[in-house]
């Protein structure tokens, strides 16, 4: 799994916390737990897409990878 993650550019640490997060929600079923899962979700997408921009800048050629999630962001 890991392997898939890397050759398509997830950052994989993000990913699983943002799966560790949406267990929470659903293990709690609570509504500041979802808000917390929303906000962290949020802030690690713009990063890891801030990541990728900072990249692109500061290096020639680099793959043409997703920043997040395989195939869709």
């Amino acid at each position: 799994m890991k392997a898939f993650f890397n050759m398509y550019g997830a950052h994989i640490m993000q990913v699983g916390e943002i799966i560790t997060f949406l267990a929470m929600v659903i293990t709690t079923q609570h509504f500041m737990i979802a808000l917390l899962q929303l906000g962290s979700a949020g802030y690690l997408a713009a990063r890891s897409y801030n990541t990728r921009e900072w990249y692109k800048t500061k290096f020639e050629k680099i793959p043409e990878r997703a920043c997040l999630i395989p195939f869709l962001f």
